[in-house]
């Protein structure tokens, strides 16, 4: 199976995005917890 070029922007934008939400939402946790 070929995934089109867009499916694979989206998935390297994903991709690109999760370490900055993983990272606010640990700030939130240690925000919340604190």
């Amino acid at each position: 199976m070929h995934c089109p070029l867009f499916c694979s922007v989206l998935i390297l934008d994903y991709l690109l995005r999760l370490p900055e939400l993983l990272r606010a939402c640990w700030w939130m946790v240690e925000v919340w917890l604190a």
